[in-house]
Formats: C-alpha cells, structure tokens, sequence
C-alpha cells in the first residue's frame, strides 16, 4: 500500500482502538457517536476498493486491505482482534456461522443476505464476545417455514446488532444466555416473533422498529423482562 494508505490505515487503527474501548464500556450515546464518526472515515475507502457482490477485509494489524468473493472466506481470514468485514453492494446467498470469535465487525454497505434454504439461521453466533453486525438486510425467501431465523445468538456477551433489516420465517433475533448487548436502530418485520430473549440480561433496546409481526414483537423467558431488558 502507498504512502497515504498507510496514514489511513493508522487512522484507523487508532480510531478501532477508541471505538472498540468505547463499545466494551458504554453501549449508549458516546458508542453511538464513535460509530457514526468511524462509518464516516471508513466509507470513502470502502468505495474505492469496493466491487460489486464482493467483500473487504480490512486488517487491523496487518495495514491491508484484501477482496473476498464470499463473507464467509472474509471472515475466516479475519485472524486480528478488531479486524472489520465490508460487505459491498449486493445479494448475497450465504448464511455465516460464528463460534468463539471475539472482537470483529461485520458491516453492510446496501448489502442483502438471502437464503432459500429451509430450516436455516442467516447468522449464528455461539460462545463469542465484542462482535458488531450493522447495516445488513436480511431476508429469507421461505418466509412462511417455522424454523428459520435471521440472527441466533447463544452463549455470548457484548454483542451490538444495529441498523439492520431483518425479515425471517420465525425469530428476527433469537437470544439464549446473551448478556450486555445493545441491539438499537434496526427494523424487525414479517417474523412470527420479531425479537425473543431467553435466559439473557443486560439487553439495551433503542429505536427498533417491529412491525408486520404475526406472534409478538418482543418475548422473553427464563427471567422477566426487567431483568432482560434496560
């Protein structure tokens, strides 16, 4: 990379550090703000290096940037705490299953993840922290099956799910033992159960919009909503 590449990549490195401190000790306005002044700073490299149905890594350690033909090759070269997936312009049919994976970011850029498959979650998270998914449109084409979810998450803390739009068959989001996570900004509809949280706590809710849901917009069981939610 050039010269002034590498100055951008410092940047970003230094701005990573502050955002992902920020994001572990306070999920609300000041994360809020760091996030629209890192979306700021990392959009106008994304367009430059952006192709259609493609995805950046960028690596947090390594000052490159790398173009993937599937998230999913994207995200298993993602080795580096901190380490941020882009998800260019496009469709994209691919579901994405994250286990122990600590401190990445996943981000769409009027990006799309569809799947036809029955009986299948678009994105899994299983025994994972610090992970932030923002921008995605989620969709599944069998919208009508009882056991297909957008996003299923078990046994992970620290999570931030924001700005997304997620239509599934079942569960929008599905939460079992989550604990300190912010979801805020998304846009949960055409779900039986547009978000479900079980045995979870510490959960922040903010500007989520449900709508269009046939069961309930919001369930939770193992622990009463006082306890789930702030």
């Amino acid at each position: 990379i050039d010269a002034t590449d590498q100055a951008w990549f410092l940047g970003l490195k230094q701005l990573l550090d502050t955002y992902d401190a920020t994001f572990i000790n306070t999920l609300e306005e000041e994360e809020k703000r760091n996030y629209k002044r890192f979306r700021d700073f990392i959009t106008p490299m994304a367009h430059q290096y952006c192709q259609p149905n493609h995805v950046l890594l960028y690596s947090s350690s390594e000052y490159q940037v790398s173009l993937y033909s599937t998230i999913n090759a994207a995200i298993t070269a993602a080795t580096h705490p901190g380490d941020l997936v882009w998800l260019c312009p496009g469709t994209y049919y691919e579901t994405i299953n994250l286990v122990a994976r600590k401190h990445l970011l996943i981000y769409g850029d009027q990006a799309q993840l569809r799947t036809r498959l029955p009986k299948t979650t678009i994105i899994t998270l299983k025994d994972s922290q610090t992970i932030e998914i923002a921008g995605l449109h989620l969709l599944h084409e069998i919208a009508d099956a009882a056991t297909e979810n957008g996003i299923e998450i078990t046994h992970s803390s620290h999570i931030h799910l924001h700005d997304n739009n997620i239509e599934a068959g079942y569960y929008g989001i599905l939460l079992t033992d989550v604990h300190n996570a912010e979801i805020t900004g998304n846009h949960l509809h055409f779900s039986q159960e547009g978000l479900s949280a079980s045995n979870s706590s510490n959960i922040f809710l903010k500007d989520n919009r449900f709508f269009d849901n046939t069961r309930h917009d919001i369930s939770v069981s193992g622990k009463t909503a006082a306890d789930t939610f702030r």
